[in-house]
């Protein structure tokens, strides 16, 4: 979570920095891929808190996550190449088979971008 949290401030300077001033609508499809960057990251660390929580009380094994680590380094190594987004699935959930519910934040804020 803290790698995906340092994308997420990088990718949220750079929309600052690019929004701002004159080229700002020449660089409007830079910040919307950025922004859609940013929301699946925040659903990641969302999840991703969500099951530290639940193994802190011990509603999940360590067993049972390690089902989803190599896909969640994956997705933490992959999603800065170029054409991942291009790759990603946004329907696809990496964690469903752990049978997580909506995390809190999804569901105080309505569904939240993959």
């Amino acid at each position: 979570a803290d790698r995906l949290g340092a994308q997420v401030d990088a990718a949220e300077a750079d929309v600052e920095r690019l929004s701002a001033g004159r080229g700002a609508k020449k660089h409007r499809a830079e910040v919307e891929a950025l922004e859609a960057s940013v929301r699946r990251h925040k659903w990641h660390v969302a999840r991703l808190e969500q099951i530290a929580r639940l193994l802190d009380n011990s509603v999940l094994t360590p067993e049972r996550v390690d089902e989803v680590r190599e896909d969640v380094e994956y997705y933490i190594d992959a999603n800065q190449e170029p054409d991942f987004a291009d790759a990603y699935d946004e329907t696809m959930d990496i964690f469903e088979g752990l049978e997580l519910g909506a995390p809190r934040e999804a569901r105080d804020e309505g569904a939240v971008a993959r």
